[in-house]
């Protein structure tokens, strides 16, 4: 008996065979880290991936203490990011500057700017989605064979 994953709803496998979102032709990827979490978190690995330029990866996103699924990372990462895009909007609407546009330290990362920003709605639709089904779209199955 093994178990195996099963992934539905706005969850895809992406390009790079991880569980992950797809808006257009760009991709955002989720696996657990290698390195350990801090008090008890577990950490994951991300890829932000634009259809076009080069991508932006991190592995600094931790869950609550006592660890989390790989669903609730992805949901967690699509918050930061909302938070950021809105920060970013405010900065260039107002010319202020906002605690939260340095959530993503992307700025040699222009086509990922780009990206996310276009995709501001749909990656925060994505987010309202995975946190209203939470368990839901990542989930991990006996298989018996």
């Amino acid at each position: 008996m093994g178990v195996v994953v099963v992934l539905t709803g706005p969850v895809v496998i992406t390009s790079r065979l991880l569980p992950g979102i797809r808006v257009g032709e760009g991709e955002i990827s989720v696996e657990w880290s290698t390195r350990p979490g801090t008090d008890g978190r577990a950490r994951c690995r991300y890829w932000i991936d634009p259809p076009k330029g080069r991508g932006y990866t991190a592995d600094d996103l931790e869950s609550d203490r006592g660890g989390g699924d790989l669903q609730g990372m992805l949901e967690s990462l699509l918050g930061f990011l909302g938070a950021w895009t809105e920060a970013l909007d405010y900065q260039d609407k107002t010319g202020m500057e906002s605690e939260n546009a340095d959530l993503f330290p992307v700025s040699g990362y222009p086509s990922v700017v780009a990206w996310v920003m276009a995709n501001a709605d749909e990656l925060g639709m994505i987010e309202c989605e995975l946190s209203e089904h939470p368990g839901e779209f990542i989930r991990r199955e006996k298989c018996v064979r």
